[in-house]
């Protein structure tokens, strides 16, 4: 699907991308002023888009409960300490109540720059895909994922998929579980991006992991 990003305005976007996996369907959502004003920060958009889609019958493994991402107005403003972080939004695996957690690495601010203030997803692919945003080519698509568990290789994998389609390492960042997740109800979400200025190997530049590990969503 292609798409326009839109400039920035006051640390909005405006823009809400939502995404059904059972479906393969993706959407474009405005963001109201009166969402803007009520329900401020990564952590009020997320409970609020949790509401309105989910009722009294919905269950943390109902393909209608979404899991949520979304950085809040100050999300990737470099003058901040912090600003790169992201919430994730769901009802809990673990608890079975809306669940909260946040994030460190780049996706967060990516996500911004991209032009959402939040990226919903619901429902449950047939088989394990990846949503893939290219803002530079304001193209958004879900493609089939490595068929790998073992959380440290399909890192590698992702990172070499991503880079034989034309993506330069740091413009990589994604999200991923590993097989715990399916086994527990506290499994972590992982946020892998490449961090320019990490020593490795004599030289600068290697990926890194950040964990949403509160409250289960990685399950």
């Amino acid at each position: 699907m292609k798409y326009t990003k839109t400039p920035l305005n006051h640390g909005y976007a405006n823009q809400i991308l939502s995404i059904d996996l059972g479906k393969s369907t993706i959407d474009i959502e405005p963001l109201t002023q009166e969402i803007r004003d009520f329900f401020i920060g990564g952590r009020g958009m997320g409970l609020y888009l949790l509401h309105r889609r989910i009722t009294a019958a919905t269950t943390a493994y109902s393909p209608d409960n979404p899991l949520i991402f979304a950085p809040g107005p100050l999300g990737g403003i470099p003058q901040f300490p912090g600003t790169s972080k992201c919430m994730a939004v769901s009802l809990s695996p673990l608890t079975h109540i809306p669940g909260v957690s946040n994030f460190g690495g780049y996706f967060g601010a990516y996500l911004k720059y991209a032009g959402f203030d939040a990226l919903e997803i619901t429902g449950i692919a047939e088989k394990n895909v990846m949503i893939v945003i290219d803002s530079f080519r304001g193209d958004i698509s879900i493609i089939d994922a490595p068929a790998i568990d073992q959380v440290f290789n399909l890192e590698h994998a992702i990172i070499e998929q991503l880079m034989q389609a034309g993506h330069e390492k740091k413009n990589i960042v994604f999200l991923t579980t590993g097989v715990g997740a399916s086994t527990t109800n506290y499994g972590c979400i992982n946020s892998h991006y490449f961090d320019v200025a990490k020593p490795a190997h004599g030289t600068k530049g290697l990926f890194r992991t950040k964990q949403a590990g509160r409250t289960g969503l990685g399950s």
